[in-house]
């Protein structure tokens, strides 16, 4: 976790991407709130990186019922 200032001067905690592969990968599949619980943020913004993430194929996801799980693409050989 980083200090990081906002543009009004304020400092705010900004989670690594290092953190959330962390925590998918001990938990997998995990849920978003799982993840934001082990990174120790909100659930949005865990959900938001997340989804990042999975825009640059860092993670993936697939939707159970209503939620989303999360989990580290497979390696390729």
């Amino acid at each position: 976790m980083i200090d990081q200032p906002h543009t009004d001067g304020q400092f705010g905690e900004i989670y690594s991407e290092d953190e959330f592969i962390s925590a998918i990968e001990s938990l997998q599949p995990a849920g978003t709130q799982e993840i934001a619980d082990r990174v120790g943020c909100s659930r949005q913004n865990a959900d938001y990186r997340l989804r990042e993430f999975a825009k640059d194929d860092k993670v993936n996801q697939k939707k159970i019922g209503n939620s989303l799980v999360w989990m580290r693409p497979e390696e390729k050989i």
